[in-house]
């Protein structure tokens, strides 16, 4: 039993590793993608996209 308890921790310490690299990999993925922006008007701005963007109830309260 000590060996099973062993052997399904390595496949979890294994699946969880994956799932990090997977993660990590996505977010260098979307830097790629903006430094590819680099030449438009977008990614001139002081901050690479808009948070408040898609919120007109957030705008009109004065928060963005």
């Amino acid at each position: 039993t000590c060996r099973a308890r062993e052997a399904a921790f390595e496949d979890e310490v294994l699946a969880i590793a994956v799932f990090l690299k997977n993660r990590i990999v996505r977010f260098y993925d979307g830097c790629a993608a903006e430094r590819s922006l680099a030449g438009s008007a977008a990614a001139t701005s002081a901050l690479p996209w808009k948070p408040f963007a898609g919120k007109p109830a957030m705008r009109a309260a004065g928060t963005a």
